[in-house]
């Protein structure tokens, strides 16, 4: 559970931004035991499948 939240950590340390699933760190964080619980269960029962990549498209102008 150490890595998730550390993983987490990084994330929101780096001001990320919703996902595909348009939940905020916010959101993520007010329920965060539940979340990382979750996909612990999900990668223990090796049926976690990440979602695809949102692409950033203001990122992507500058190039």
């Amino acid at each position: 559970m150490a890595s998730r939240r550390s993983a987490f950590c990084m994330v929101k340390a780096k001001k990320g931004s919703p996902g595909i699933d348009h939940q905020t760190i916010e959101t993520f964080a007010s329920r965060m035991k539940e979340n990382l619980e979750r996909v612990a269960q999900a990668l223990q029962d090796s049926i976690y499948h990440p979602q695809a990549i949102k692409k950033d498209m203001d990122s992507q102008a500058g190039k």
